[in-house]
């Protein structure tokens, strides 16, 4: 797991931290916020490994944490090729509408209010959330790029 620490650790230094910031950090400030990264990370894992409790089977938690990731970025991967409208903040506003699938490990307070709706369906209903949302945000906010004619993109 080191490696894991220290790759998504320098990930998150590189291409979330210093893109936010004015001017990168030093690369000794790197290495440090690096190191306090993977300490983060690995108090997180050790509470999450050894006392949560997960709701259900595994496999519902995994299907749930993987869905999390793949409404926004599948919906984002297949509108930003193939839709020549697709914006910047229709991505990453897809993106976010996908955390709503933390909802499928908790089931419970959702079917209290909607008995019909299974855990599968609010997987399902996450996807079309999200192409709802990425549609919806690309046509209210595109980006500003210059008009191309086919002669430029040949």
């Amino acid at each position: 797991h080191d490696s894991y620490f220290l790759c998504w650790a320098s990930v998150i230094v590189r291409d979330v931290i210093n893109p936010l910031r004015a001017e990168p950090l030093a690369d000794a400030t790197q290495i440090k916020v690096t190191r306090i990264i993977i300490l983060i990370t690995g108090v997180f894992l050790l509470i999450w490994g050894v006392w949560y409790e997960l709701p259900d089977s595994i496999w519902t938690y995994m299907a749930v944490t993987g869905n999390i990731f793949l409404s926004g970025a599948g919906v984002v991967i297949v509108g930003g090729l193939y839709w020549p409208r697709a914006s910047t903040a229709g991505a990453m506003a897809a993106m976010l509408v996908g955390l709503i699938s933390i909802v499928g490990l908790f089931p419970g307070p959702v079917q209290a209010v909607a008995p019909w709706m299974t855990e599968g369906l609010i997987g399902v209903s996450s996807y079309v959330l999200c192409a709802i949302t990425f549609f919806s945000v690309s046509l209210l906010f595109p980006d500003n790029r210059p008009a191309t004619t086919d002669e430029e993109n040949s």
